[in-house]
């Protein structure tokens, strides 16, 4: 992103790209990155934006969950990582720590017959809440990332070039961002319709 930052800022890239890097949050980069694009872009280009934002959304969701969320793994899926959310594994926490407390002040509800040790358990986790990634989750997040790069940088060297007809054709050319901006147009033009 900070690469097409620079081709719409032209002569001002490396200060937009200085404010950009030092945006920490991911809202705010998104925002800063749409103001910029209607901003410096034509309409068409605009909406071709909006066509690649819409594109590497599921991109920049998964790799958001899997930087942010919590990974592990289990015997029953060896080739499998496995992510939850960290609130979810917050209150999983607690609901053990609440256990623990409970099987302490009363023992006798945690034997399973008189005279019996203590079984000492956790709640059972929340497995509905726990995502499974395998390799071709990660192939596809990959080939939709590197994908929308590459989109990106058909429309930065268009913000630069607009008039190249060329480089129009490459991005038009290519199916997945065909798709995309049929969707993104669906999108606007459902939004756009009075109630």
């Amino acid at each position: 992103m900070g690469s097409f930052l620079a081709h719409i800022f032209g002569a001002d890239a490396r200060t937009g790209i200085a404010m950009f890097q030092a945006i920490t949050s991911g809202v705010a980069r998104s925002s800063v990155l749409r103001a910029a694009a209607e901003a410096a872009l034509k309409s068409d280009l605009l909406e071709y934006f909006e066509a690649i934002v819409l594109f590497i959304k599921p991109a920049v969701k998964a790799r958001n969950d899997m930087a942010h969320h919590i990974w592990g793994t289990c015997e029953e899926l060896p080739k499998a990582l496995l992510l939850t959310d960290p609130k979810v594994w917050a209150y999983y926490s607690l609901a053990t720590i609440e256990m623990s407390e409970d099987m302490m002040r009363n023992p006798t509800a945690y034997r399973s017959a008189p005279g019996e040790e203590v079984t000492i358990f956790a709640p059972p986790f929340p497995l509905d809440q726990v995502a499974v990634y395998v390799e071709r989750d990660f192939r596809n997040v990959t080939a939709i990332a590197l994908t929308g790069a590459r989109f990106l940088n058909y429309l930065s060297l268009m913000a630069r070039w607009p008039n190249n007809v060329g480089l129009h054709r490459l991005l038009l050319d290519e199916p997945l961002f065909q798709k995309a901006l049929s969707q993104s147009n669906r999108a606007r033009n459902k939004t756009a319709a009075p109630p």
